[in-house]
């Protein structure tokens, strides 16, 4: 009796969500009626038809240039967020999280509908602007370590500026903390820089948003 329930549930389930992305026009009438064939015994398997669904869907929504695009970006946002996260260097904290910026625009824009396409210039624009006061930052940071480390890579490293954090000229080194803060702050999605986020969670790829 349970098992029997369970699968009229699902059943129920199923075809409710077949309405709602039918409505949605994310799949068509053959869709549906495909997936609705997918029976064994009278019964409907609710595994098979949501992978059915999700399969077609997938096809429906994305070309095969486009499912290259995905995997690609989706590899080379990883890489850019792990190197932020392992790097030493300020600049290149810099690069990566640009980097980074680039190819979720390109993720979020993965379905070129008219939503997404906005809530991905929405992103360009926003942390394009964030990411540029980021940059201010850290040049001011470099200016203000400088004359203690030296010209070249090390006054941007974060073990070197450790070291000298107290002979810092404290005004220079605030007003680099302000920009960076905004600047970091808006990719990041910090309140009140968030205007971004929601757009970009709702119309991005799931993987790209968790």
């Amino acid at each position: 009796i349970f098992l029997e329930a369970h699968v009229g549930i699902a059943d129920r389930a199923n075809q409710a969500a077949l309405q709602i992305l039918q409505a949605a026009d994310v799949i068509d009438d053959r869709v549906v009626a495909d997936v609705v064939e997918e029976r064994v015994d009278g019964e409907v398997a609710a595994e098979r038809v949501f992978f059915r669904c999700t399969e077609r869907v997938v096809v429906f929504r994305l070309s095969t240039g486009r499912l290259r695009l995905y995997h690609s970006m989706y590899q080379l946002f990883n890489f850019t967020m792990l190197l932020a996260l392992l790097t030493n260097n300020m600049g290149i904290l810099w690069v990566a999280l640009e980097g980074a910026t680039l190819a979720t625009v390109l993720l979020i824009s993965l379905y070129r509908t008219p939503a997404s396409l906005e809530a991905a210039w929405k992103y360009f624009i926003l942390c394009g602007v964030g990411i540029a006061q980021a940059l201010f930052g850290t040049i001011l940071l470099y200016f203000a370590a400088e004359k203690l480390l030296g010209g070249g890579g090390g006054a941007l490293l974060w073990t070197q500026l450790d070291d000298v954090k107290g002979q810092l000229e404290p005004t220079v080194l605030s007003i680099a903390f302000v920009f960076l803060l905004v600047g970091y702050g808006t990719k990041v999605g910090l309140v009140p820089l968030h205007n971004w986020l929601p757009d970009a969670h709702a119309e991005g790829p799931t993987p790209v948003s968790a």
